[in-house]
């Protein structure tokens, strides 16, 4: 667990979604099409984030972007945080 900015930062390999379907099937038939929506294989993911109170809950990768923009935001800057 990080702290960024006085959040902590709590990383989590589950704070992903789905964000579409990549693979179809050739059949047209609903029930073949249902079978292949349920299977995540099919799927991009894209990595999520949330805050709860002072705690960011985020996926791996969007904690390195957001020490990575923290980084650069502290470089810009002539003060300190």
């Amino acid at each position: 667990m990080m702290n960024l900015m006085g959040f902590d930062i709590v990383e989590s390999a589950l704070m992903q979604a789905r964000d579409k379907q990549v693979r179809f099937p050739h059949s047209k038939k609903k029930r073949v099409r249902k079978k292949w929506a349920a299977r995540d294989g099919n799927w991009t993911f894209k990595p999520l984030a949330f805050v709860s109170g002072r705690a960011i809950y985020c996926h791996p990768i969007m904690a390195g972007e957001l020490r990575r923009e923290m980084q650069e935001a502290r470089a810009k800057t002539p003060f300190t945080f």
